[in-house]
């Protein structure tokens, strides 16, 4: 189909079918995946990346769950949910 496609013209090339805008900093779910910046741990707490280290093991699910994460499986079933039936570990003395 797409052979046809770019022999009638209506595709100019195969690489202007699969081209995809790049994402704005803001909107990237990995904010340094290309290395743009330092990767060193203190660059990473001075850009905000570690600010949620503080959060709860509850806090993070509901987090996940405000989300509407799903699996990827036939399902589609909910992450938290499915984190929600771990059990807490317990912290040692």
């Amino acid at each position: 189909m797409l052979a046809r496609q770019i022999s009638k013209g209506l595709v100019s090339s195969l690489s202007s079918c699969f081209s995809v805008p790049a994402l704005k900093v803001e909107d990237r779910v990995f904010p340094n995946i290309h290395g743009e910046e330092d990767w060193h741990f203190e660059s990473a707490v001075t850009r905000g990346s570690w600010g949620n280290m503080d959060m709860s093991p509850e806090d993070i699910t509901e987090q996940v769950m405000l989300s509407e994460l799903r699996g990827r499986g036939g399902a589609g079933f909910s992450t938290a949910q499915k984190w929600s039936f771990l059990k807490p570990l317990k912290k040692p003395k």
